[in-house]
């Protein structure tokens, strides 16, 4: 069920959600028109949006991937699932089938970001639409050409493990795990 809480009071919606089993991952995204976009990986073909009192179901012509899919631990503190906002505060989602963010476009119709590393996890979306990853012991950014823009892994940093990334324009905020130590670091 959804909770929607509308002039002053709260509803119980019934939602089109339905699964054989547990689910391990459900994930939520708001896009700029206020729909409520719904994914859950007991029905990981099939994409869900709430607007206006009424659920739509879209199948998607892709397979998405979500955190859990990953060997890694989930993020913590803005854990990546399965949406991703660009600036404009459209949604993308991960094609686990051709590793690169898609989004959904004016008809439904899949639009294709650019092709990403087989080891990265997007993270973020800056406001130049590069693709912040985490990988195995680093941080990368890919360009929208699918150009390899920064790997921390080539920098002379030592290995960490990214929990978590913020970013706002071109600056990121980037918090990691180092052994026992947690630490924030900024790229610019």
């Amino acid at each position: 069920v959804l909770e929607v809480y509308d002039d002053g009071r709260w509803e119980t919606v019934q939602t089109p959600l339905e699964h054989s089993g547990r689910v391990a991952s459900v994930a939520a995204g708001v896009d700029p028109r206020g729909r409520l976009w719904v994914w859950h990986d007991g029905d990981p073909a099939t994409i869900h949006w709430y607007d206006e009192g009424r659920w739509t179901s879209v199948r998607l012509p892709f397979r998405a991937r979500s955190a859990t899919d990953v060997d890694e631990p989930p993020l913590t503190m803005d854990p990546f699932d399965t949406f991703l906002h660009d600036r404009r505060g459209a949604l993308w989602l991960l094609d686990a089938d051709a590793d690169r963010l898609v989004t959904l476009g004016r008809n439904d119709e899949v639009v294709a970001g650019p092709e990403l590393p087989a080891d990265c996890v997007p993270v973020a979306l800056d406001r130049r639409q590069r693709v912040w990853c985490r990988y195995p012991g680093g941080l990368g950014v890919v360009g929208p050409d699918g150009e390899d823009v920064y790997d921390t892994r080539r920098s002379g940093l030592p290995s960490f493990d990214v929990e978590s990334v913020a970013v706002a324009d071109d600056r990121a905020w980037v918090r990691v795990q180092r052994g026992r130590a947690e630490e924030l670091l900024r790229f610019d």
